[in-house]
């Protein structure tokens, strides 16, 4: 359940990404900043698809059964 994102919010993500973490990467080069952001954002986007394939399974990843049974 890969969600496509277009390159248009793709951008859109990336900059709100440099606006919060901005400050925080300012020490890095403009290529490491542009490069540790588009990072955020694919593990981000990653992320979603990971727990929209879960969701349907949620009764079977209870906290006590994850920690259990990994």
């Amino acid at each position: 359940m890969q969600r496509n994102v277009s390159p248009k919010q793709r951008r859109q993500l990336r900059a709100k990404v440099m606006a919060v973490f901005g400050d925080d990467m300012e020490r890095l080069s403009r290529e490491l900043q542009g490069l540790l952001a588009d990072d955020l954002v694919t593990a981000f986007l990653n992320r979603l698809t990971v727990f929209a394939r879960i969701q349907p399974k949620k009764r079977l990843y209870t906290a006590t059964k994850r920690s259990l049974n990994p």
